[in-house]
């Protein structure tokens, strides 16, 4: 993936990227519509340029094997941020932040 898959498709709501390999985040911000998005075991390490997604409203990273930066509008209401770290106790396995 070279990042601008996704520019032509501007009706998006749900995108499925998870199981891959990415290590850096695709070019999303012209995916306005776009309210779900999984991105959950991956080797992304810092979530950016979601600034212009406002109606996202769940974004699952649960399952990388190491922390990631956030730089995600985290103060924003309707957000849910769903995180898993490999590490973490496994009683907790999913833990969503508000």
């Amino acid at each position: 993936m070279q990042g601008d898959e996704f520019i032509a498709c501007r009706n998006l709501i749900v995108l499925y990227l998870y199981d891959n390999t990415l290590t850096k985040m695709p070019l999303l911000d012209r995916n306005v519509n776009l309210s779900h998005l999984y991105l959950q075991n991956n080797r992304i390490e810092r979530i950016e340029g979601l600034d212009s997604l406002v109606r996202l409203t769940k974004l699952y990273v649960f399952n990388f094997s190491h922390w990631i930066r956030f730089n995600v509008l985290l103060h924003r209401p309707t957000l849910r941020l769903y995180y898993y770290r490999s590490d973490d106790n496994p009683t907790s396995s999913v833990k969503a932040l508000k």
